[in-house]
C-alpha cells in the first residue's frame, strides 16, 4: 500500500549525478512500504547493468552483486536509448514475463 501524497517526501533541490543516487532519492520519496522499496531497488538497479549494455546476474548470483556505476549524463548520450532497449530485449529472453513486466513497470513509475 502506498502512502498518500501528503506523506511523500520531496526529492529536494540537489540533483543526483549517478543512477544509484537517483534510485535512492526516488525510493526515499516514493511513499512506499519497506518491502516494496526492496523490490523496487532490485528492479531499478537492474537498469544500471542494462545502461552499460550488460545483463544483471540471474538467480542467486544476483544477491550481493554490485551494479555498475552509471552517471546520469551517460543516459543522455547518443545511442544510449538504443543500447538500453537492446539490453532489455535480451533480458526479456532470459527471464520470466512477470519479472520483465515488474522491472518495466517499476522503471516507468520512477520516471513518472
Amino acid at each position: 500500500m502506498s502512502a498518500s501524497a501528503a506523506e511523500v517526501i520531496p526529492l529536494g533541490r540537489d540533483e543526483p549525478k549517478t543512477f544509484a543516487t537517483a534510485v535512492d532519492a526516488y525510493l526515499r520519496s516514493a511513499g512506499i512500504t519497506a518491502s516494496s522499496k526492496r523490490i523496487y531497488k532490485i528492479s531499478l538497479t537492474t537498469w544500471a547493468w542494462l545502461a552499460r549494455g550488460e545483463q544483471a546476474p540471474l538467480g542467486t548470483d544476483r544477491r550481493g552483486a554490485t551494479p555498475p556505476a552509471v552517471a546520469l549524463a551517460e543516459l543522455e548520450a547518443p545511442g544510449a536509448v538504443e543500447a538500453i532497449t537492446a539490453a532489455f530485449v535480451e533480458r526479456a529472453r532470459l527471464i520470466d514475463a512477470n519479472t520483465v513486466n515488474r522491472e518495466l513497470s517499476v522503471m516507468k513509475a520512477a520516471v513518472a
